[in-house]
């Protein structure tokens, strides 16, 4: 006999995204940000991280190769972007990702320059 409420009588499902992860932490160079994994149904028994570097306009967001913790230091070359974290919940029976939403766009630590412009693009020919 299975009772109504045991857990026999649960499906068994993979991790599934309740209420979105966060950044938190500053938009500089040279801070550090902070994931938080959100909240999840179907009891995760583990979290993944991966930090994402998006275009200005918060798009074509990238993974950063070696960033795979729960804490992620600013550099330079985030200047210019803005930074994300894709969280994977992960049980027996499976996984579920979720990212959240990107930063503002990074600045540059105080006392230093920001990057220069692009280059405008090139005019008609003479």
């Amino acid at each position: 006999m299975i009772l109504a409420g045991s857990s026999l009588a649960s499906p068994q499902r993979a991790p599934h995204i309740r209420a979105m992860p966060k950044v938190s932490g500053p938009a500089v160079q040279g801070a550090t940000l902070s994931a938080a994994h959100g909240r999840w149904s179907n009891r995760p028994s583990s979290f993944r991280y991966v930090w994402q570097s998006c275009a200005a306009g918060g798009s074509a967001c990238r993974g950063v190769p070696g960033k795979h913790g729960v804490k992620y230091r600013v550099g330079a070359r985030d200047v210019g972007h803005r930074i994300r974290v894709v969280v994977t919940a992960v049980n027996r029976f499976g996984r579920g990702s979720a990212h959240s939403r990107a930063t503002p766009m990074v600045a540059p630590a105080l006392g230093t320059d920001p990057p220069p412009p692009p280059p405008p693009p090139p005019g008609p020919p003479p």
